[in-house]
């Protein structure tokens, strides 16, 4: 049985569950650390998730820092 990969859309509403688990609202960020690989979600999955967060205008990164915007803190 393979093992089942994650969307970039579920990547990205993964990441929005960790901005949402560390009581993140809109405009507030969070930093680099702060996503770290699991057994379930690993390193590209985050990377894949931000990405697609980024372009979909739920998320921003500004100088090494993730900024949950307002249209992501819609999404959580």
């Amino acid at each position: 049985m393979m093992a089942n990969i994650p969307t970039p859309e579920e990547n990205a509403r993964h990441v929005l569950t960790i901005f949402r688990g560390h009581g993140v609202r809109a405009g507030e960020m969070l930093m680099q650390q702060n996503f770290m690989p699991s057994k379930a979600w690993s390193a590209d999955d985050i990377a894949h998730g931000l990405k697609f967060a980024i372009g979909c205008g739920w998320v921003e990164f500004k100088n090494t820092h993730f900024f949950l915007t307002e249209a992501g803190f819609k999404e959580i």
